[in-house]
């Protein structure tokens, strides 16, 4: 590929990421306070520990490579953990038949894996056995996999593992704090009050755990979730529960990064007052929040139309908060604006793989391409030359209706509107063979495609992204 294709594809993503970390910290600012970390705990480790370097054994015998590995485990040097894990995999590899070496290798490896940011379900039933096998001599695996299950959504199964530990180490103030959330997430208020306040009992600077029995504490008295209720949050989308304790209970999970739930709450609290505003800046950050779906568990689609849905309610809030309105107007125009370049994206990527596989721009000789999709064409201002032709993506990104060779797709299995219900524009410069440029255009606010066909920049209140695509490699 060439330079110029990945120098604008690393620039557009590192643009995309940029938009996504400001709006989610000026998003939040309008909801909920954000979290703060305990001192001294590490929730930023979340990438995978590297491969270890290939070093020569330092040990000649297990019981050197033991005191070794046990000489670096209260040492000041940064790099001491590494160099630990090194030797552990070193020595027990040197000498399989020796029991601590191999629990420390397995339980390095349970760390690195249960350390991911985003660790799978698949991943983590790997180590299930082994977790069962170590577990009564290791009180921190416990936990550790309590973390993980709760990541991968098995509220139920970290509670149950979570009780095991704590019947054996009922003061544990991990182990209490990991309890507490997982019944907050099944909304089973009253048990997560019990075991965030024993936690902070044990350690009373334990601020994220102070910050969770705050929101637990005022959801738990404004919604007063019957005790019988085994999960409420299951039961949300009928509770009886009146406008303010919904409103608590969202702010609750927004707070434990579960925004589809609650999206939930906040649309249950919009149909009780739909001249709330903070119902609809809770829900706008709840889609916004499902946009940002690092983990991808959600349909593309999906992602993007929350964009929409999130800039919607941002002006709705604007409207019924006039004293945040200039704010509130512009967060919705940059998600608009967001959601056109992730769009702008992907169209590029279709037309530069239809340029790679058939060796020409979608269109044929047309140097407009309309992406049909549900929405409405633009209206095309007076300067735009309409003699050229405008041909449907339809026709050749979705389709192989042109009869084109080598065409392998379909590129867009499902085009998107704009922001505002319209279909996209691209312009089109067909190049030779090694060169093509393309315009991704939106029409904006107003509706009508302002572009001139020869500008490489938009004009008027049109979004468009400019791309020089390369047919084929060098």
């Amino acid at each position: 590929m060439k330079k110029s294709k990945i120098f604008l594809s690393v620039l557009l993503l590192i643009a995309v990421m940029f938009f996504l970390s400001f709006l989610i910290t000026i998003l939040a600012s309008l909801v909920i306070p954000p979290k703060n970390l305990l001192p001294g705990e590490d929730i930023s480790s979340s990438e995978t520990r590297g491969k270890p370097e290939e070093k020569e054994a330092s040990g000649s015998t297990s019981g050197e490579y033991l005191a070794e590995i046990n000489s670096l485990i209260f040492s000041p040097d940064l790099d001491a953990s590494r160099r630990r894990d090194v030797l552990i995999e070193q020595g027990a590899a040197a000498f399989p038949g020796d029991e601590l070496l191999q629990l420390l290798l397995r339980e390095v490896r349970l760390e690195s894996i249960l350390s991911k940011s985003y660790v799978t379900d698949d991943e983590l039933s790997k180590y299930e056995g082994y977790i069962s096998s170590i577990e009564d001599k290791s009180p921190d695996a416990r936990i550790d996999y309590a973390r993980a299950l709760i990541h991968v959504d098995r509220y139920r199964d970290a509670i149950s593992k979570l009780r095991e530990l704590l019947a054996l180490v009922p003061d544990s103030v991990r182990g209490n704090y990991y309890l507490g959330e997982s019944f907050a997430r099944e909304l089973r208020l009253r048990d997560s009050a019990r075991h965030l306040r024993i936690a902070l009992e044990h350690c009373g600077d334990y601020r994220i755990a102070g910050e969770l029995l705050k929101l637990v504490g005022k959801a738990e008295g404004l919604a007063k979730v019957p005790v019988s209720v085994i999960s409420a949050r299951e039961m949300l989308p009928n509770l009886e529960i009146d406008m303010e304790g919904l409103m608590a209970i969202g702010n609750l999970l927004l707070w434990l990064d579960d925004p589809a739930l609650a999206g939930v709450a906040f649309t249950r609290a919009i149909s009780m007052s739909p001249e709330s505003a903070d119902a609809h800046i809770g829900l706008a950050r709840s889609q916004f929040e499902i946009s940002a779906d690092i983990k991808c568990r959600r349909p593309s689609e999906l992602r993007l139309n929350s964009l929409i849905g999130a800039a919607e309610h941002l002006e709705k809030a604007a409207i019924l908060n006039k004293g945040n309105r200039m704010t509130l107007l512009q967060l919705a125009e940059e998600l608009r604006a967001l959601r056109q370049q992730k769009d702008g994206i992907i169209i590029y990527s279709a037309v530069a793989e239809y340029l790679r596989d058939t060796g020409q721009l979608p269109g044929k000789d047309h140097d407009w391409l309309l992406i049909d999709s549900e929405g409405k064409a633009p209206q095309v201002a007076g300067d735009i030359d309409r003699d050229s032709g405008i041909a449907l993506a339809s026709e050749s990104l979705v389709t192989n209706r042109e009869k084109v060779e080598g065409w392998k797709g379909p590129y867009l299995l499902a085009p998107n509107s704009d922001s505002w219900g319209r279909s996209y524009m691209v312009r089109l410069w067909h190049g030779d063979e090694t060169s093509s440029r393309i315009l991704t255009l939106s029409a904006g606010p107003n509706g009508i495609l302002e572009t001139p066909g020869a500008a490489r920049s938009t004009e008027g209140d049109d979004l468009g992204l400019f791309f020089e695509l390369r047919a084929s490699e060098p």
